[in-house]
């Protein structure tokens, strides 16, 4: 008997352990809703939740799909009363997210029903929300315990997420941090503008901003960024085990005590306008020039990288060992003819994603 109650026991483990899927909306009404981009792990009977950023392939980017989709889960979490403690995290080994993924013409997993339900909620920012306001207003109102545990690298709005969205941050000897802000043409956003300066002092946050290096974890933790870095095999026991102290201490302690601390840095009205001039900025740096040329060779570098298929052909086997490993006149030419498209089709895309920058700087600026 007692055997056949621990099998279940460990049936049970199972199955909360596996990468669910499925969560709620709950506006403009409770409906069942599956995740695309993110995927979520349950532990000790429901009570602590592992989010992950599911995309593991492409380094776990950040899609507007997948930013539509924290809004969503952050939200599932808040109305799970079963839920206690929470942890974000990336799928895979090499990265907790790669940032902004500035796709042209994205495309949503959820209605814009839904989504315009959760804008007027505050709950999820629109398109012209670039520096995520109501994204970052939402995670400094969470009132659950959220740990964030970095297992990779972590590059733009991601790093922000990592830093200042959370209340515990642990990270892998291996993680580093970047921001590209500078490279990009585009500025500090999720309310780093306030954040990085009031936790590693003015100087030292320009430098990050501005020359866009690499901060390994011991770094991070060095500047008071990070609360624990480990070996990646400790990243998730570390996690959850924090995770089960903070579900047994006093909830409402807990939340009163991050109101507090955001009491301390001018309360949520005083953040929601540094939020305000960051999306401000950012819609003028986006607006110019440069920066369409810029966010251009972006997507250009990257619909290389992606439509790259090799770099070279192999030799056919030859009974002459001098002819082996060599490329025939045939090999040649289609190799020309390859590299002569896809060089055509690199200009194709920069000027549509110029047209696309421009347009999108012409609707913000009607927004305006």
């Amino acid at each position: 008997m007692q055997q056949q109650q621990q099998q279940q026991q460990q049936q049970q483990q199972q199955q909360q352990q596996q990468l669910r899927d499925d969560i709620f909306v709950y506006y403009p009404e409770k409906k069942a809703y599956r995740l695309q981009n993110i995927g979520y792990t349950l532990h000790d009977n429901g009570s602590i939740c592992v989010v992950y950023f599911n995309e593991p392939k492409k380094l776990n980017r950040w899609t507007r799909n997948c930013i539509a989709e924290i809004s969503l889960v952050l939200e599932h979490l808040n109305q799970d009363d079963t839920i206690k403690a929470v942890v974000w995290t990336g799928k895979g080994n090499r990265a907790f997210s790669s940032g902004a993924a500035w796709e042209i013409n994205p495309s949503f997993s959820s209605t814009s029903t839904v989504r315009q339900a959760y804008q007027a909620k505050g709950l999820m920012g629109g398109s012209d929300d670039l520096a995520l306001k109501n994204l970052t207003l939402s995670f400094l109102q969470f009132p659950k315990p959220s740990i964030c545990a970095v297992n990779g690298l972590c590059v733009g709005g991601a790093v922000n997420f990592a830093w200042f969205y959370h209340d515990i941050v642990i990270a892998t000897h291996t993680a580093r941090f970047m921001y590209p802000f500078a490279s990009l043409g585009i500025t500090p956003e999720l309310g780093s503008s306030l954040f990085l300066p009031k936790t590693v002092g003015i100087t030292r946050a320009k430098a990050m901003f501005l020359l866009g290096h690499w901060v390994t974890a011991h770094e991070a933790m060095a500047f008071g960024l990070l609360n624990y870095v480990v070996p990646p095999e400790i990243l998730k026991p570390k996690s959850l085990e924090i995770a089960r102290r903070l579900r047994r201490c006093s909830q409402t302690s807990i939340k009163l005590t991050k109101q507090l601390v955001i009491d301390g840095l001018g309360g949520m009205t005083q953040i929601a306008k540094v939020l305000d001039r960051e999306n401000s900025t950012i819609t003028k740096a986006i607006q110019s020039p440069e920066t369409m040329a810029r966010m251009a060779a972006f997507q250009a570098k990257h619909a290389t990288a992606k439509h790259a298929t090799g770099t070279g052909t192999r030799g056919s086997s030859d009974s002459n060992s001098s002819s082996r490993g060599k490329e025939t006149t045939t090999m040649k030419r289609s190799k020309k003819i390859k590299q002569s498209n896809m060089k055509r089709g690199n200009t194709r895309y920069r000027c549509s994603a110029q047209t696309e920058l421009q347009s999108a700087a012409a609707e913000l600026r009607s927004r305006l």
